[in-house]
Order: C-alpha cells, then sequence, then structure tokens
C-alpha cells in the first residue's frame, strides 16, 4: 500500500508541475497513459470506484452499432412499403376480377334457367316474345360480363 501512495505522490507531483502556467504544454500520449495509470492506481487502492466512462464508450458502441443497423433496415423498410402498396393493388384487383367471376357465374345459372324454361317452351310450342327479349338480354349481359373479365387481365 505504501508503494502505492509513493507512486500516487510522484505522479500528482508531476501532474501540479504541469499546470503550473510557466511549464503548461499540451498533453502527450504519455501524459494520457500518465493519467490512465493514475486512475488506475486509484481504483486498485479503493479511493475511486471504476471507472464509468468505460462502460459508457460500451453504450455508445452499443449505441452506434444499433444506430448503424437501424440506418441499414431504413431501405429494407422502404422497399417492404412499397411492395406492400403493390400487393395490396393487386389483391384489389384480383377481388374486382373475383366479383366478375361470380356475376359470370350467376349469370351462367340464368342462361342455364332460361335455357330448360326455353327448351320446355320448344317442346310445348309455347315460346313466346317475354322469353325470348329475356334470352337475349341475359346473353347480352353474359357477354359484357366476358369482355369485362378478358380485359382484366
Amino acid at each position: 500500500m505504501l508503494h502505492y501512495f509513493n507512486y500516487l505522490k510522484f505522479n500528482l507531483d508531476d501532474a501540479v508541475q504541469r499546470t503550473n502556467p510557466d511549464t503548461v504544454k499540451e498533453p502527450t500520449v504519455a501524459d494520457n497513459s500518465l493519467e490512465e495509470r493514475m486512475r488506475a492506481a486509484f481504483v486498485t487502492a479503493g479511493l475511486l470506484e471504476p471507472d464509468e466512462e468505460e462502460s459508457k464508450s460500451e453504450d455508445d458502441e452499443i449505441t452506434q452499432e444499433l444506430k448503424k443497423i437501424q440506418a441499414a433496415l431504413i431501405p429494407v423498410q422502404e422497399y417492404n412499403r412499397i411492395q406492400k402498396e403493390k400487393l395490396l393493388a393487386l389483391a384489389k384487383a384480383e377481388m374486382a376480377k373475383q366479383e366478375v367471376k361470380k356475376k359470370l357465374q350467376e349469370h351462367d345459372a340464368k342462361v342455364m334457367e332460361i335455357y330448360r324454361t326455353v327448351a320446355a317452351a320448344r317442346e310445348n310450342k309455347t315460346m313466346n316474345k317475354n322469353l325470348e327479349d329475356q334470352v337475349k338480354k341475359i346473353v347480352r349481359e353474359r357477354k359484357k360480363l366476358e369482355e369485362k373479365l378478358s380485359q382484366m387481365q
């Protein structure tokens, strides 16, 4: 323990001489290492707590790494946002196609129903103007839906 105090006294005297206005000089690497050695000696002697700056610098390194990774994620986030917008547009278009297909199926069912009615009317020879108009209307609507669906694809 006495050795540390002698060491510290020598180093403190050196530090006081450096603060004398007549002998003030720029800090050098040796001065920095002197301060580090003094600090280490104080910590070892129990006069100072371990340096919190080291843990701060570790935190700083971690923070810097996190910021670097976050900066790298910004373009990925933008790419994902653009892709999501494209997928949303595609999904809406597909939903519109599905709606047209559903209407087309409904019209197909109507066409089949009217076909059966027309077939029965031909057997009975009771085909009337109203039934013919209904057939023409359903067939026209079905053709329009088919054209709309083909334009969507």
